[in-house]
């Protein structure tokens, strides 16, 4: 059906990413939910990982703080607030 999503996760031994939206068979954005204040490099190697594994160009990181709006490689920092008006 046109238009149709589906979310899952993704999880591979130990490592995990909160959301995979799927919008047909080989598109895929990943998008992993660091809710502190805080984030470093090394809690993200497993969406980095994905990302290049299915050579994905986006991904979101969903954080806490207001003011942590930016794209480091192909990871888009987004707060919490702005992320949830996406859907809207």
């Amino acid at each position: 059906m046109e238009g149709t999503i589906s979310i899952n996760y993704f999880r591979e031994k130990d490592k995990e990413i909160d959301f995979i939206v799927h919008t047909d068979a080989s598109n895929y954005l990943p998008i992993e939910v660091k809710y502190r204040e805080n984030i470093q490099d090394t809690e993200l190697r497993t969406i980095t990982n994905f990302c290049k594994r299915f050579k994905l160009e986006h991904a979101i990181v969903v954080t806490k703080k207001w003011s942590d709006y930016r794209k480091v490689n192909n990871l888009l920092y987004l707060p919490l607030p702005h992320f949830l008006l996406l859907f809207d």
